[in-house]
């Protein structure tokens, strides 16, 4: 026994082969204990990760850091959000009564032209500017005082009714317009969103809600000529406000932020 255990025992010697071979022994077996109770990670256990990629575990940062959108990322996002904005524009409160003046001052001209230049009706079918759709049969209806009368008569009771149904626009605003909504600001300051579609052109022949109602009561010839007529010559009632659009709409892109996510420890 003296002698096995002699044989583990460093000799006076520390660079003989066997003390060299016994102290290797040693420091193999610590670095076996140590890799048995401390197994390493494998190469092929570490996460590939890429953009875009799911990591199949959580990955803890380091540090904070926030996500940033590309430059045309940021672009696209503010130009979508500038777009949701809906244009705003101002009702005028006194559309109607400027309408019925408008209509007033056509019927007063047709009245004048009909007694005292009867050659001249063909005029009627424009009316400050604008084109009216007139035709030979309508304008000879016009002719008829007892049609003027009626038209005018109707215009006088239909028209306050025909501005609280809907919001009256110059086509040539509205044909252009992009948003399906606007915004109306009222006298007071009340906002409303308003769909596109519910907005009347002024034109001839234009679709007003509660017109076609109104003029049920008119011999038939005269009906026709009035849902020509009298859309045509109705005033628009909604003022484009573009400086307040604008604003409204650049606060809307300064709301979209360069950072859209942050990593945090």
């Amino acid at each position: 026994i003296r002698k096995r255990v002699s044989l583990w025992r460093p000799s006076d010697d520390p660079t003989s082969p066997r003390d060299l071979l016994l102290r290797f022994g040693l420091v193999a077996a610590v670095a076996l204990a140590t890799l048995s109770l401390f197994p390493p990670r494998g190469a092929d256990e570490v996460p590939l990760i890429r953009q875009g990629v799911i990591a199949p575990e959580d990955i803890i940062a380091p540090i904070d850091f926030p996500i940033l959108r590309s430059d045309e990322e940021l672009a696209r996002q503010r130009e979508v959000a500038a777009l949701s904005v809906p244009p705003v524009y101002r009702s005028n409160p006194s559309a109607a009564d400027s309408a019925l003046a408008r209509i007033e001052r056509y019927f007063a001209r047709a009245d004048r032209i009909a007694q005292e230049e009867p050659s001249a009706l063909g005029s009627l079918d424009r009316h400050e500017g604008a084109r009216l759709g007139l035709g030979p049969t309508e304008l000879d209806r016009l002719s008829r005082a007892e049609t003027r009368r009626a038209l005018l008569e109707l215009a006088e009771r239909a028209l306050p009714g025909l501005y609280e149904r809907a919001h009256f626009l110059d086509p040539s605003e509205l044909v252009p317009l992009s948003a399906t909504r606007i915004t109306v600001q009222a006298e007071g300051g009340e906002e409303e969103i308003v769909p596109k579609d519910e907005v009347v052109p002024v034109r001839a022949g234009a679709e007003v809600p509660g017109l076609a109602t109104a003029a049920r009561s008119l011999d038939p010839d005269d009906e026709r000529l009035a849902l020509q007529l009298l859309a045509a010559l109705l005033t628009p009632d909604l003022e484009a406000r573009p400086a307040v659009t604008e604003l409204r709409r650049a606060e809307a892109r300064a709301s979209v932020e360069a950072v859209k996510g942050e990593v945090l420890r």
